[in-house]
């Protein structure tokens, strides 16, 4: 439908709009020994934004996992296309994989990106600090495989190259490292979405989605909208 003749005002109010990134963020916590999901309207500038796209593999060593990413994939490019035309920067972060993307525009952002120096060491791999956080409610010691029988962990098995139902183009980066954090210091960003596998394990405690060994983002939505301050 095209609009005619609408005043200054509204095309001012639909610019903004389009530049912004707005959801219903949930939180959730125990308060007097009850459960409690506490829900408040959020909305980010674009520019301000980012999304990580964490282990989107064509295929994992964990059958299971494979399929999930397959059924997960044409929502996520739908989700991120629509972002990306808002302005939102898309960080895609197949690890191991980014070799296959060598000399591509998005692999060369990351890279540029200048070094920042952070207080906390930036790490490969964060665990859970069992200090302060509490134990996540599933066993992932089976390194998040739920197939009967567990499969093989053959990394023969596995293609690294992002699943190409994911669209990737020209003006978004793809990093498996701190060039992440490097690059959203670099534009300004405040504001992380992550999607991707698992939540339990990479989308969790992988480097390129650590904030300077800040605490965990708080959890926004069921579908993993996460929030760090970086």
């Amino acid at each position: 439908m095209v609009l005619v003749g609408c005043s200054t005002t509204q095309q001012l109010v639909s610019q903004s709009e389009s530049r912004s990134v707005a959801f219903k963020a949930r939180s959730r916590l125990l308060q007097d020994g009850k459960d409690i999901v506490k829900s408040v309207d959020v909305k980010w500038q674009a520019e301000k934004t980012a999304v990580v796209i964490c282990d989107m593999w064509s295929r994992h060593w964990c059958d299971s996992a494979s399929r999930r990413c397959a059924e997960m994939a044409p929502r996520i490019n739908a989700f991120v296309s629509a972002l990306r035309a808002r302005g939102v920067l898309i960080i895609h972060c197949p690890s191991s994989g980014v070799k296959y993307y060598n000399n591509t525009p998005m692999r060369l952002r990351a890279k540029l990106a200048p070094m920042v120096k952070t207080e906390i060491p930036l790490r490969d791999w964060c665990s859970l600090d069992k200090t302060r956080e509490p134990a996540l409610p599933i066993d992932d010691s089976d390194n998040g495989c739920d197939c009967q029988p567990r499969c093989p962990t053959d990394s023969e098995r596995m293609n690294l190259r992002q699943i190409a139902a994911i669209q990737m183009t020209d003006e978004d980066a793809v990093t498996d490292s701190a060039e992440a954090y490097y690059l959203m210091k670099q534009r300004g960003i405040t504001n992380v979405i992550i999607l991707g596998v698992h939540t339990n394990m990479c989308a969790w405690s992988a480097f390129f989605n650590s904030s300077n060994g800040l605490s965990r983002p708080e959890c926004c939505s069921c579908a993993r909208l996460n929030r760090y301050d970086v």
